[in-house]
């Protein structure tokens, strides 16, 4: 049984076209108001790509993380849930002034709802060329047990 993962609202837009004119003109406001400063107050990162999927032996995390460093990600698990967050921060020197910036700046959190068909204490968390990958073995209990048929 594989995790089960909270969304976060990030593709509202997908459902809603309306919600993404709204969420355009809100962002254009406060870019007047506050400058571009790299995205810092949107919620692009509330999204963090993820793919959850297993094979018989593990379960498989990763999530798109480009830019981002080892010391700038943390995961804890607590009651069942994973939790990784993180914080990619802009550097830029002091003064820029964008012509144009598409690229977002700013922190993540992601909360993942662990199964008891997990073995908690055999994770293993990588971070190579901007992919965390999180392996997470399955209990014995959560793996298909053969069961042989005996003669009447």
């Amino acid at each position: 049984m594989l995790p089960m993962l909270r969304q976060n609202g990030w593709n509202r837009a997908a459902v809603d076209p309306s919600y993404d004119r709204f969420a355009g003109e809100f962002d254009r406001v406060f870019q007047r108001i506050l400058g571009t400063d790299g995205g810092v107050l949107t919620d692009a990162w509330a999204g963090a790509p993820t793919s959850i999927w297993e094979d018989g032996d593990r379960v498989y995390i990763e999530l798109d993380l480009p830019g981002f460093a080892r010391e700038d990600v943390e995961i804890v698990v607590h009651n069942g849930v994973m939790t990784i967050r993180g914080e990619r921060k802009a550097k830029a020197p002091e003064n820029t002034i964008y012509i144009y910036n598409n690229r977002f700046f700013g922190g993540f959190e992601r909360s993942i709802k662990l199964s008891s068909a997990v073995d908690r204490d055999s994770m293993k968390a990588t971070l190579d060329l901007g992919v965390l990958r999180i392996e997470l073995a399955k209990a014995d209990s959560a793996k298909p047990t053969r069961v042989e048929i005996q003669s009447a």
